[in-house]
């Protein structure tokens, strides 16, 4: 194993769980929901801790290990929105939750389509946006992220590198395709910071600048 590979290993299991977080994962594993790994978990309760973050919305909240990271950072008087079209899924996140000891009053779990729920919610009303699904639908979702996000909000982009295939320039998929253009078009705007990170299977982090 090269050096390099060795370390992003070792970032990768550096972070130790909590039971509840650990409990939520085999559940989520065990319905094949891919859950966030450790290191991105930790990276969301960091970006949510340091912005402060009292609005956060989040596209494809699965089984809840996400969704907790993100709650864990966020403002003592901070809502979440999760946003999972997966009944089933959404229970589990649901028990985590209480598991969790979380204010019911700072959740809002929504069982729906999320691409059509986007044009319901409030211009600029959301701290940061986590955009967890196919990136197929990335471009309507930095469409809607332009608009839902206050100056200074985030939108993190989960799946950047989409399985180690955007890095590859022999690499033609129509998903790859996608990703790289927007991420250009992200880095090339007057409306976005971006930045993107190798933690597991990529994350861009873009901050809205006007």
């Amino acid at each position: 194993m090269s050096k390099k590979a060795l370390s992003w290993d070792w970032t990768e299991t550096f972070h130790q769980e909590s039971q509840i977080m650990m409990a939520t994962r085999q559940r989520a594993m065990q319905l094949n929901a891919a859950p966030v790994s450790a290191s991105v978990g930790n990276l969301l309760t960091m970006l949510t801790a340091i912005t402060q973050a009292r609005a956060v919305l989040e596209l494809g909240g699965g089984c809840g290990v996400s969704s907790q990271y993100l709650y864990q950072g966020m403002a003592s008087d901070g809502v979440l929105t999760s946003i999972e079209c997966d009944a089933q899924l959404q229970r589990v996140a649901r028990v985590a939750f209480r598991e969790l000891g979380a204010e019911a009053h700072r959740l809002q779990l929504i069982n729906s389509n999320a691409l059509d729920m986007l044009p319901r919610l409030a211009d600029r009303g959301y701290d940061m946006v986590f955009w967890d699904l196919d990136p197929l639908e990335l471009r309507y979702g930095i469409s809607q992220a332009k608009r839902l996000l206050r100056t200074g909000g985030l939108l993190v982009i989960n799946h950047a590198l989409w399985y180690d295939r955007v890095p590859d320039p022999a690499d033609r998929g129509f998903e790859v395709g996608i990703l790289r253009a927007v991420l250009a078009e992200l880095e090339a705007s007057n409306e976005f910071q971006l930045c993107v990170l190798p933690s597991s299977d990529g994350v861009a982090v873009a901050m809205r600048t006007a």
